[in-house]
Parts: structure tokens; C-alpha cells; sequence
């Protein structure tokens, strides 16, 4: 609503500045009456369209939606990696890599589903959560995000540095096999997996710059842990 006010005052104030800086205004609409006025209100009206039409249309969908991606890969000669490499099979694993590495929709659900890109740059409502709540995770790399429950804990005790720990367990029904193939099957699982999750962040409380960050996840079925991972970044 206060977005809309914002607006709306901005447009008056910008449809004003033709009506009060033109030498025809008396303090009346009978401005609106003059020929020269109206081709410059016109413009104005004009201007003004073009602009919210670029803040809310074409910027958004032509600009801002456009992601960059830009990486470098050690210099490997291929002909030493062919030569070692032969056969069918192998040169059949050399045309998928270079394949995905062009499919820019792979690259970017690959990156977007590792645990750098998940943690390293946390929603920032994370630190300030005082009930649980659910969020939509990913365990293993390139496979689909699965639900789950966190809480999250806040500890002071250090006079500069925050640290929020968020623990959490998956909150719906798939199995290990999904998650590893990185699809849904028609059927209904029945050896079900479950999932911890534990993060730990440190921060500044001067600066609010992230210090460090411990994450740590595993899947379990039938309380046995059939796959841990573990990261560990400083800033």
C-alpha cells in the first residue's frame, strides 16, 4: 500500500511540473484550454508511461531476469585426456560434459542445488526467526529441494560475534532412491528417508558481515546414515 502511495504522489508531482512552470497558468484548469500547454503536457504524460513501463515491464523481463554466468576451467589438453580416455564409452562421457557445460538451465539448477549457494547466502529472515518454520532445501546436488521444518537458536555470549544456529529435518514423504535419481516416481515410497540439517552462522554485531559458516547434512533410514556432507566457509 505505501508502495502504491509512493507512486501515485510521484506521478502528481511529475504531471505538476508542466502545469505550474508553463507562463499560461492562472491558478485555474483554463490552462488546459491553451494549445501550446497541452502538447506539453502531453509529453509529459507520455514520459511518464515510458518510464513506469521500463521500471515494471521491460527492464524486469529483458534485464533483470537475465542471468550471467562466467567461470574458468584449468587448461587440460584434450587430446592427452582422448588419448588416455578411448573407446565409445568414454568419448560418449566427453559429449555429455561438454553438452551440459552449454545448457545453461543444468548449470545454474546445479549450482542453485550445492550447499555453497544455499548457505552463503542465507534469506536474511533466517536471524530472526523466533518460531519454526519450513523451507524448501536441497540435500544432494542436481536433485529436487525437499521440505523442511528449522528452528533456529540465537547465542550472544561473545561480545562481537552472533552465532545463529538453525537445525532442522526433512517435513515430507519421498525415499533415497528419489533423491539420489532426482525425481518423484508414479509410486508411493515405501522405505521413506529421513534428513537432519544443522547450520551454524557467525557474525559481526558491528559490521553484520558473516564470519563464518558450518553446515552440515545427513539422510538416514532406519536411523542409519547412508550420506553425510559437510561444509565449512570463512570470510
Amino acid at each position: 500500500m505505501k508502495k502504491i502511495l509512493y507512486h501515485t504522489g510521484l506521478v502528481l508531482l511529475l504531471l505538476s511540473i508542466p502545469i505550474v512552470s508553463s507562463p499560461d497558468f492562472d491558478g485555474t484548469l483554463s490552462v488546459f484550454k491553451v494549445s501550446p500547454f497541452q502538447r506539453e503536457f502531453i509529453r509529459f504524460v507520455l514520459v511518464t508511461i515510458f518510464f513506469y513501463l521500463n521500471l515494471n515491464v521491460f527492464l524486469p523481463k529483458f534485464y533483470s531476469k537475465k542471468r550471467f554466468l562466467v567461470f574458468t576451467i584449468k587448461a587440460v589438453k584434450s587430446a592427452d585426456l582422448e588419448d588416455f580416455y578411448t573407446g565409445e564409452i568414454y568419448q560418449s562421457y566427453f559429449n555429455k560434459f561438454s553438452e551440459s557445460l552449454e545448457n545453461e538451465d543444468y548449470i545454474n539448477a546445479q549450482f542453485r542445488s550445492s550447499l555453497l549457494h544455499q548457505f552463503l547466502f542465507p534469506k536474511l529472515d533466517w536471524f530472526h526467526k523466533t518460531h519454526d518454520w519450513n523451507e524448501n532445501l536441497y540435500f544432494v546436488q542436481g536433485s529436487f529441494a525437499i521440505n523442511c521444518q528449522l528452528n533456529a537458536e540465537y547465542f550472544e555470549d561473545n561480545e562481537e560475534i552472533m552465532e545463529t544456529k538453525i537445525t532442522g529435518r526433512i517435513d515430507e514423504n519421498c525415499s533415497l532412491h528419489e533423491v539420489l535419481r532426482g525425481g518423484r516416481l508414479e509410486d508411493e515410497a515405501e522405505e521413506l528417508v529421513a534428513g537432519k540439517i544443522e547450520i551454524i552462522y557467525r557474525t559481526s554485531k558491528k559490521s553484520k558481515q558473516l564470519i563464518s559458516c558450518d553446515v552440515n547434512t545427513e539422510l538416514l533410514q532406519d536411523e542409519e546414515v547412508l550420506q553425510k556432507r559437510n561444509l565449512k566457509i570463512s570470510i
